[in-house]
């Protein structure tokens, strides 16, 4: 697998990171990155397949290289965008705040926004370490126009707002679409819809 963004010495860069299970990666996650980007002026914003969340008691349904086939099929035409395989290739449960240390060692002199939605921020209180990655990054937060944004009281919590538009997509819905034998390719960047019945994923459990 293997894919790792390298730093040059003294880069200074303003990179965005966006982790997720990305089972499957959908036109929401490349909004809110698009969205990110474009507000924060960033240079480059990095997608990470988790190996297992500990948030989500599930297991991923696509295999890593599934995942990681879908991520790159997405991002094809996005040169900005890039993925990193670091938490995959590591295995087991996977944790922000060691993945934001890997990237402060190879871009000591990078900015780092980590990019997740508003349902996540106010979960925040739950990640590991939180107060120390606060420190170390960032949060840009996908809000919704209209919506008051509910931050969460951590010790030295920076985060922006990212006002994006209402989409109303994830990817548990997605998958139960399949499943019930829907092919919703509105919700899914070019190529996925055929990778996904190639593969046969997402089908009903018989």
């Amino acid at each position: 697998m293997g894919e790792k963004l390298k730093g040059k010495a003294g880069e200074a860069l303003r990179m965005g990171i966006l982790g997720g299970t990305f089972d499957p990666v959908h036109r929401a996650h490349l909004a809110i990155a698009r969205a990110a980007r474009a507000e924060l002026k960033l240079d480059k914003v990095v997608f990470i397949p988790t190996a297992q969340s500990p948030i989500k008691s599930a297991a991923p349904v696509a295999n890593a290289a599934q995942r990681l086939a879908m991520l790159r099929l997405a991002l094809a035409e996005e040169p900005d965008f890039s993925v990193d395989t670091y938490e995959m290739d590591q295995g087991g449960v996977s944790y922000s705040i060691a993945t934001v240390e890997l990237f402060k060692g190879r871009f000591p002199s990078a900015e780092l926004f980590w990019i997740l939605g508003a349902d996540q921020f106010e979960q925040l209180g739950r990640w590991r370490e939180i107060e120390r990655l606060a420190e170390k990054v960032t949060f840009s937060v996908s809000g919704r126009h209209g919506a008051s944004l509910a931050a969460p009281e951590i010790r030295g919590l920076n985060y922006v707002e990212i006002d994006t538009p209402l989409m109303d997509i994830s990817s548990s819905e997605i998958r139960r679409a399949y499943a019930r034998g829907m092919t919703p390719t509105e919700w899914l960047p070019p190529g996925l819809d055929a990778f996904i019945l190639q593969e046969g994923l997402y089908k009903p459990c018989v």
